[in-house]
C-alpha cells in the first residue's frame, strides 16, 4: 500500500472530523460514503484485491438503511463513541513515518463500528448503490 498526499481531501475530512469535537455528529449516510472515498483517495494498493474500498462503502450504505430506528436510518454517527443504531465512521489520522516503509505523508484509517442493534446479516461485496 502506497500513500499519496492530497491537501484538498485531508482538510474536507478534517473539517467534518472538526465539527465533531465536542461529540459525535450525525450525518447522511451519502456523506460518510463522500468521507470514505476521500480517506482511500490518499492510498494506493500495490494490488487491486488489497483495496476494501467497495467493501467498506457497502457494509456502510447496509447498515445505515438497515437500522431497527427508522428515525435514524440514512445516517451515520460521524466519530461517534456510542454507536447503537446506526454505524459510525471513524477516520484515524496517522502520518507515515519513513523509517517503517510508510513514505511520511499524512494518511486517514477509515473503521466502520457496527451498531450494537444491527441485523445479522450477510451481504455481497457488489458497488454500493449510492456513491
Amino acid at each position: 500500500m502506497y500513500f499519496i498526499q492530497r491537501d484538498a481531501q485531508n482538510r474536507v475530512i478534517s473539517a467534518q472530523l472538526g465539527k465533531s469535537d465536542k461529540g459525535p455528529v450525525l450525518i447522511p449516510v451519502e456523506n460518510a460514503m463522500e468521507l470514505l472515498d476521500l480517506a482511500y483517495a490518499n492510498l494506493e494498493f500495490e494490488e487491486a484485491g488489497d483495496d476494501s474500498r467497495k467493501a467498506h462503502l457497502a457494509a456502510l450504505e447496509h447498515l445505515s438503511r438497515t437500522s431497527k430506528n427508522p428515525e435514524l436510518q440514512n445516517n451515520v454517527w460521524l466519530l461517534g463513541p456510542k454507536v447503537k443504531d446506526i454505524p459510525a465512521l471513524m477516520l484515524l489520522r496517522q502520518n507515515g513515518d519513513e523509517g517503517k516503509g510508510w513514505r511520511g505523508l499524512p494518511f486517514w484509517w477509515p473503521v466502520i463500528v457496527t451498531p450494537k442493534s444491527a441485523v445479522t446479516s450477510i451481504f455481497a461485496n457488489d458497488e454500493p448503490s449510492v456513491g
